[in-house]
């Protein structure tokens, strides 16, 4: 029942004529939208500098950034940990 109850508030929050009156920004206008590659594009930068099969992709906050961290299962039976910058893209 709670659910029900909550689903309606979020929906009627969707509804309301304050919302769906807000007005955008207007073309070109900078939005301050946090922008994070994908997981998958992090681990394929994390395999081209250690080959190998990727066992977890993981978003987390290293070094005070999101970064996501890779484990890679390397060919010669190690397992290494990689972070990648979510925003940039760069191995850190």
């Amino acid at each position: 029942m709670r659910i029900l109850a909550m689903f309606a508030f979020v929906a009627a929050m969707f509804m309301s004529p304050q919302l769906r009156a807000a007005k955008l920004p207007a073309a070109g206008m900078a939005v301050s939208v946090t922008q994070f590659i994908t997981r998958g594009k992090a681990a394929a930068k994390a395999r081209d500098v250690h080959r190998g099969r990727v066992l977890s992709v993981r978003l987390v906050s290293y070094k005070g950034k999101k970064s996501y961290r890779i484990k890679i299962l390397g060919r010669d039976g190690r397992v290494r940990v990689l972070y990648v910058n979510a925003r940039t893209g760069k191995i850190m």
